[in-house]
């Protein structure tokens, strides 16, 4: 009698086994397959085309958990207690604007400014784009660039980019590379600050802002650097660097607020988080506003290709199956090279890649733009779209102050 006691006892179904932890559920976006359990990390991203739409913020019940609901790009963390009925959904607006330019007289030539502006002028304020060493004032029209400006166009603001001096000559200094001038602060012997304040000059008389709207800048590398030395030096309300460090010599006798952008794999400045830190703790101590945003690794997803770099899909997916097959990205999609060797097997591994060198074909600048996404997933040296209404953020509130 025991026995079947027991027996029976053994086939009874388990009325107390613990659910299976849910998925999350993402509306206008996409996650990864990865059960909610506590403490579980896991990455979601919004479907938009950057070139036409702006990332607003996450809503929804897990909303409340990602480390960065207004990034387009986040980390869901799961509590202890779990999430009832985890859902998102991603919040865009889309905007459809052609860049325009102006001519001006820079200080040893006639010189371009191309800019972006919302449709009721003048606009609110001003910010600059200083792309990085070795690029020009085009790398406005970039993907990454161009989103973070589109959003802030969309919140009111134009947006404008000129080429720094050294780019627009082609005299290039000691170390061979065209650079911003971000090491002059007299502002009588800085020509790149001198011409900023032309373009500036340009834009006011064409009516795209008033002669008294708030300045700001952001650059990337070089650029972003550049960018938080000019708006000290000029007066500005702020800047953001993106993978630029910023100058110490500069900042402890001159500074603007400042929001550093800086990433864990960053080949040109090896220690650019350590100094963005450092520097930032300068700027409090002397009563200016300053932030830090460390950049970690991320998965590599298929939709990146799409949303990003304008793949088709057929092209991005027989890229993306033979990334994994050949194991440059692992199942989660964690990239297993470095940026630069991720970009030289897909360029050089023609038989492999055969779709995606056909699409390169079609237009070679197109490289370019998916080695900057995979630097971003790399956590190496870009300006990253993921930031920018933390970016729009930090620059309203220094128009508050």
């Amino acid at each position: 009698m025991l026995t079947t006691a027991l027996l029976v006892l053994a086939l009874a179904p388990q009325t107390d086994a613990a659910p299976p932890a849910p998925l999350l559920k993402v509306e206008g976006g996409y996650t990864e397959e990865i059960p909610l359990t506590p403490g579980a990390t896991v990455h979601v991203w919004a479907r938009m085309d950057s070139h036409t739409q702006v990332f607003l913020g996450w809503e929804g019940s897990a909303a409340a958990h990602l480390d960065a609901p207004t990034s387009w790009h986040a980390v869901l963390t799961v509590p202890a207690e779990g999430i009832a009925e985890p859902r998102l959904r991603a919040r865009t607006a889309t905007l459809v604007i052609e860049p325009r330019s102006l001519n001006f007289e820079g200080q040893t030539r006639e010189k371009i400014v191309e800019y972006l502006a919302p449709a009721q002028t003048p606009a609110k304020a001003l910010v600059f784009y200083c792309h990085d060493s070795t690029g020009r004032r085009g790398a406005l029209l970039k993907s990454e660039a161009w989103n973070l400006a589109l959003t802030l166009v969309h919140h009111g603001y134009a947006v404008a980019a000129i080429s720094s001096q050294e780019a627009e000559t082609m005299k290039p200094g000691e170390d061979g590379v065209l650079r911003w001038n971000g090491k002059e602060e007299v502002l009588a012997e800085n020509q790149d600050m001198q011409n900023l304040l032309a373009a500036r000059a340009a834009l006011v008389a064409a009516g795209v802002v008033a002669e008294d709207a708030d300045g700001f800048a952001f650059g990337q590398g070089n650029g972003g650097t550049f960018a938080a030395s000019a708006a000290a030096v000029l007066g500005w309300r702020g800047a953001a660097s993106f993978c630029g460090p910023g100058r110490k010599q500069l900042l402890e006798k001159l500074a603007a607020p400042t929001m550093w952008v800086v990433t864990t794999t960053n080949y040109h400045y090896p220690t650019a988080m350590e100094s963005a830190l450092e520097n930032q703790q300068l700027l409090k101590n002397a009563g200016v506003a300053a932030e830090v945003h460390v950049v970690h690794p991320s998965p590599l997803r298929v939709e990146r290709f799409l949303d990003r770099c304008g793949m088709d899909e057929e092209v991005a997916a027989t890229t993306y199956a033979t990334m994994q097959k050949t194991g440059v990205v692992d199942e989660r999609g964690n990239v297993r090279l470095t940026a630069m060797m991720t970009s030289s097997r897909l360029e050089t591994q023609k038989l492999a890649y055969a779709d995606f060198q056909v699409w390169i074909a079609e237009d070679p600048s197109r490289m370019a733009e998916v080695f900057n996404q995979i630097q971003i997933v790399c956590a190496g040296h870009s300006v990253m779209a993921d930031h920018a209404m933390r970016m729009l953020a930090f620059f309203e509130a220094q128009r508050d102050r």
